[in-house]
């Protein structure tokens, strides 16, 4: 176990190490469970792994580490056509035992400006499953996603122990340009409380 201390509560706490049970030691008994850090997948500091129109690192306007993936539309985009930002490295991920995907997302348009604004995630047999993207233009949206269960997928759901890549996947509405931005694509395996469920 490791013993941290806690300036706050002038007391100890016990944290196993790779999660398990946070015991406080302290008159404030703050009890509770220690989850390991957000497995990361991608740090979008470089392009290396990543396919989309125009690629390149943003070092200013970033949200963790040293930068974030950008990738700008053509000039003037063709109106319902699919537009794709995608990580594929060479080898698969094994998420059976992981909750969440997690990123952080940008648009200079919001997502009613697009036919379709979507996180996919395909395993080795490319089978599928969608989140439909919400975000405001111009603001960085941390986008939380539980892998066992989306908006859609395919008829044979994708296996979580053979994932193979990471899409985000627009189709355009209009001819209007745009660009997307992510950063700090990640994994994890903490509970989060939603309208009364804990998934």
């Amino acid at each position: 176990a490791i013993n941290v201390w806690d300036a706050n509560f002038k007391g100890v706490w016990h944290l196993k190490e790779n999660g398990g049970l946070a015991l406080d030691s302290t008159v404030e008994d703050n009890d509770g469970t220690l989850y390991p850090t957000p497995v990361p997948i991608s740090a979008c500091d470089a392009t290396d792994d990543w396919a989309g129109n125009d690629l390149s690192i943003d070092e200013v306007d970033k949200k963790e580490g040293t930068g974030s993936l950008e990738d700008a539309s053509p000039g003037v985009p063709v109106a319902l056509t699919t537009y794709s930002t995608t990580y594929d490295p060479d080898e698969s991920w094994d998420w059976s035992d992981k909750k969440h995907i997690l990123l952080w997302f940008k648009c200079d348009r919001a997502d009613g400006a697009f036919d379709s604004a979507r996180l996919y995630i395909y395993d080795t047999g490319d089978n599928w499953r969608y989140w439909t993207l919400t975000f405001a233009a111009g603001e960085w949206t941390a986008v939380k996603e539980l892998l066992s269960t989306g908006d859609d997928e395919s008829i044979a759901p994708p296996n979580l122990a053979l994932i193979d890549y990471v899409q985000v996947r627009f189709v355009t509405a209009d001819n209007t340009a745009f660009y997307k931005k992510i950063d700090y694509l990640r994994i994890d395996d903490k509970p989060q409380w939603v309208d009364g469920i804990v998934n």
